[in-house]
């Protein structure tokens, strides 16, 4: 993919997800950390390079943060990101987190690109940038299986090079509006 392409998603995904070095639950209660990197379960968050204080963490402290992290998401959902900060005591260095990013990234783009290609029959890399960018997006927020599974007849509509259809027809519930119409704009400029 195209650096410059790739250094204008990654501005896109910071703008609308944040950057947040400690644990916090995203507004489907997930614990996520960094640039909206989901930490699965407690087993997920012991493999990244927790810090506590100026050493690393060990594998209870990073467990128990993950579970009242997790905790506090189901009582508290409507909370923003940087609210449990005042709960954590451990973080990541900021260079972890890029590195967590990109590889989120690497692996969306790859799979987005197998799987238009397997099951929509779609060229990822023939679709205009703005689509590209678009595509990413739905594709990073949603899961790469969700936007194809939940957005058929977006899916359709890029398919068709109907670019138009697919602008109305990327909104998704539970997203900030101006995210939407970020994305919206995308597809309308392709």
């Amino acid at each position: 993919m195209d650096k410059k392409l790739l250094i204008k998603l990654k501005e896109m995904l910071v703008a609308e997800e944040g950057s947040y070095n400690h644990m916090y639950c995203d507004t489907t209660g997930n614990v996520t950390i960094g640039v909206g990197h989901l930490i699965a379960n407690a087993e997920e968050a012991v493999k990244l390079p927790f810090r506590f204080g100026n050493r690393r963490a060990n594998d209870l402290e990073i467990k128990e943060e993950y579970m009242r992290i997790r905790q506090l998401g189901k009582n508290y959902s409507n909370y923003k990101a940087n609210w449990y900060g005042r709960y954590t005591n451990l973080y990541l260095e900021d260079e972890d987190i890029t590195k967590i990013f990109e590889v989120d990234i690497t692996r969306i783009v790859k799979s987005l690109i197998y799987q238009l290609k397997s099951k929509k029959d779609i060229d990822f890399n023939k679709q205009p940038n703005e689509v590209k960018l678009a595509l990413l997006d739905m594709a990073y927020n949603l899961g790469v299986n969700g936007l194809i599974s939940k957005f058929p007849r977006f899916m359709k509509a890029i398919k068709e090079e109907d670019y138009e259809l697919a602008a109305r027809e990327s909104r998704r519930i539970g997203v900030p509006d101006r995210r939407n119409k970020a994305v919206k704009d995308l597809l309308l400029q392709a």
